[in-house]
């Protein structure tokens, strides 16, 4: 009498090139995930709240409000002859996006884990979705922040928005970097080490009062600044407001030193991202 054995099949599905931390035809494959995954956030963010989207906008207007009274009036902090309000807003709609998206992108592992283990799909995806909605928001702050500025110029001060605002969309792109660089470096520790996400939360708030968001980078002594640039936002913020203020000397040095560092960061951070996205359903 003959016994027949089931075979059992194991299907175990890869990205094409296994050993590629960033498999760029294979996430546009995905596009249309990532909207799906964009509409998803905005819609569970926004579902149970009163205001909505205004939140966008209600927060720069408090902050830099908060700021200019206890920065600007009380502690008699300079703004490089920039109006105050405007001084404290371009860096806190720069800093919001920042922190929001390497905030999110550090949780990609734990408010992910169900979607993960059921579907295969490259885990970038949602990293790219956080930094995509996170641009929904900086668009709708930047555009209320060039209505101020308008409104100064004709009170009296003195703006030159010119052919240098092509450059924004390269400062977000290197923001972006950052943001998903050390974002994804994050995600691959806190996963497992749940309470270094407490301390994240309380880093990030140390981290904005070492990146000129309240002052600006000529408080910063020359000595010093050198080591201050390793910071890699100081240097997206401190531009973002030449570009739009004209307050300041270009410092080509300082870019280009920010831009290798954001580099670096966005390349280790995928690279370990991609070391542990293929196995961290073991241990979360």
């Amino acid at each position: 009498m003959m016994i027949k054995k089931k075979l059992q099949v194991e299907t175990i599905i890869i990205t094409s090139k296994a050993n590629s931390f960033l498999n760029i035809n294979e996430i546009l494959k995905y596009r249309d995930l990532i909207f799906l995954l964009v509409a998803r956030d905005f819609k569970v963010f926004y579902k149970q709240t009163i205001l909505g989207p205004f939140w966008y906008i209600l927060q720069p207007l408090l902050n830099s409000a908060v700021f200019t009274v206890i920065f600007g009036k009380i502690a008699s902090m300079p703004t490089d002859e920039i109006p105050p309000f405007i001084f404290y807003m371009s860096g806190t709609i720069l800093w919001s996006y920042f922190s929001s998206s390497m905030m999110s992108i550090s949780q990609v592992f734990t408010s992910n884990k169900d979607l993960f283990s059921k579907v295969y799909f490259p885990r970038l995806a949602v990293p790219i979705a956080n930094v995509i909605i996170n641009y929904l928001q900086f668009f709708i702050q930047f555009v209320i922040l060039i209505l101020f500025i308008i409104y100064f110029y004709f009170n009296g001060s003195s703006f030159s928005l010119d052919i240098k605002l092509l450059l924004i969309p390269l400062l977000l792109i290197q923001l972006s970097m950052i943001s998903i660089g050390f974002g994804c470096l994050f995600a691959s520790i806190t996963y497992k080490y749940k309470d270094l996400a407490l301390l994240l939360g309380f880093g990030m708030q140390l981290w904005m009062f070492v990146s000129p968001v309240i002052y600006p980078m000529s408080m910063i002594s020359d000595k010093y600044i050198y080591f201050y640039i390793l910071n890699p936002v100081s240097s997206v913020i401190e531009n973002f407001r030449y570009v739009l203020f004209s307050n300041s000397d270009f410092n080509l040095g300082l870019t280009l030193l920010s831009l290798f560092f954001s580099i670096v960061i966005f390349i280790f951070g995928l690279y370990i991202f991609n070391k542990v996205e293929k196995s961290f359903m073991d241990t979360i």
